[in-house]
């Protein structure tokens, strides 16, 4: 198995300093592959992960994993940098350009990520469908919908192949052509998913939506001024989506216009920042 190779590939590696950001069993047992001489981790890491390190740390009393993830770093003298920014691979992005062209996908298009490996975290599919016809109904132009998602999650995109002006790439892609598609966007809308987090360290617009995972602390790093949360009612929590599996009820709470009028204000955002950086009034 490849995982098997990985594993023996670590134990043959010649690592002074490992960090374990995760925090989880698997991988507290990767760094602990590595037979590094010094591996550091969260004391209170899940699943007993903290076995795999030499180091213990807190989490500082941050509530953003970012945060949480630099102040380890930080505890161990190397220069914590709060910089996000994502570059496509170049042969990513002359790929991604040769697809274009043979979509004939013009310059300005919409990215839509409607997939999850947990159904809790999926807005219903229904909802998508209703926000790419509206997106375009909205926009001076109809601009053409590229749908993405990972291979194997070609069941949560179906919903596209019948709406106009909808391109499906589900399991097309590979990561760096995602990459490239999300930073030529226009906007992305996404579930809690990679597709979310790229667009944040590509720079391009989008709108998160969460359900039960708290944007707080797994959100777009600094931008949850873009994120449409669904209401918690008096008195609710939320709980592990874990724990809640195949239940989207949170999810069903975001409506479909407040998505469209966070997507076109950062459409519109981004469009007048260009504007100002090209001397444009």
């Amino acid at each position: 198995m490849a995982v098997i190779r990985w594993l023996r590939e670590l134990r043959r590696s010649d690592y002074d300093l490992v960090f374990d950001l995760q925090g989880l069993g698997r991988s507290g047992l990767f760094s602990l592959c590595t037979r590094a001489p010094r591996r550091v981790g969260l004391r209170d890491a899940r699943e007993f992960g903290w076995l795999g390190a030499t180091v213990r740390v807190d989490r500082g009393g941050h509530e953003h994993t970012v945060d949480q993830m630099l102040h380890m770093i930080g505890t161990q003298g190397v220069p914590a940098l709060a910089d996000l920014r994502l570059h496509p691979p170049p042969e990513a992005i002359e790929s991604w350009a040769a697809l274009r062209s043979e979509l004939a996908l013009s310059d300005e298009y919409l990215v839509l990520a409607p997939t999850s490996r947990w159904r809790c975290k999926q807005w219903p599919v229904e909802r998508w469908a209703e926000l790419a016809q509206r997106l375009r109904q909205s926009l001076p132009r109809q601009l053409i919908v590229v749908v993405v998602g990972a291979p194997g999650e070609e069941a949560q995109t179906r919903w596209a192949h019948g709406i106009d002006g909808c391109v499906d790439l589900c399991g097309r892609l590979r990561v760096g052509e995602t990459m490239a598609a999300v930073r030529d966007a226009s906007v992305l809308v996404a579930n809690d998913s990679a597709p979310l987090h790229m667009a944040v360290g590509l720079g391009t617009p989008y709108v998160g939506l969460y359900g039960p995972t708290d944007p707080a602390r797994v959100g777009p790093y600094r931008g949850d001024r873009w994120v449409a949360r669904a209401p918690l009612e008096p008195g609710e929590s939320l709980r592990s989506y874990r724990a809640i599996g195949d239940d989207d009820r949170l999810m069903r709470r975001i409506e479909v216009e407040t998505v469209v009028r966070l997507a076109l204000e950062a459409i519109t955002e981004r469009a007048w920042f260009k504007r100002v950086a090209e001397g444009g009034a």
